[in-house]
């Protein structure tokens, strides 16, 4: 699987766990976190599964126009057994840009991947 098709699946499963988190449009507020169930888990070889154990979280902050100031969202999930895993840790940083569902606006940030040997699975999301 290519780098750009990792990140735009990447950019899928985001965008799929922020419906189960409850991104939610309102006022200027402090953050607003959430936390759901399930996400999707890449293997050593870009192959993709829906692990429903995944632990998500997101913290989300609006400013005083309701443009989004700051996005962060990680998870923490496991590759099913047969998965692809690899012989050592590995760890993947790229610059991701998304669309927020519920909001017209896109985000750009920072995304960090790590999958271990256990295939122990870890995602986050910063935004700039």
């Amino acid at each position: 699987m290519t780098t750009m098709m990792k990140r735009a699946t990447f950019a899928t499963a985001l965008a799929g766990v922020l419906l189960l988190v409850g991104a939610t449009r309102g006022a200027a507020t402090p953050a607003d976190p959430a936390r759901g169930d399930g996400c999707l888990v890449t293997d050593a070889v870009g192959d993709n599964y829906f692990d429903e154990g995944c632990r998500a979280h997101r913290v989300l902050k609006l400013d005083d126009e309701g443009i989004v100031a700051f996005f962060h969202y990680q998870d923490v999930g496991q590759l099913p057994a047969g998965a692809a895993v690899p012989t050592s840790t590995v760890r993947n940083t790229y610059e991701q840009c998304l669309r927020l569902r519920g909001y017209d606006q896109i985000v750009c940030g920072t995304v960090r991947e790590t999958i271990t040997p256990s295939g122990i699975y870890t995602s986050t999301f910063i935004s700039d």
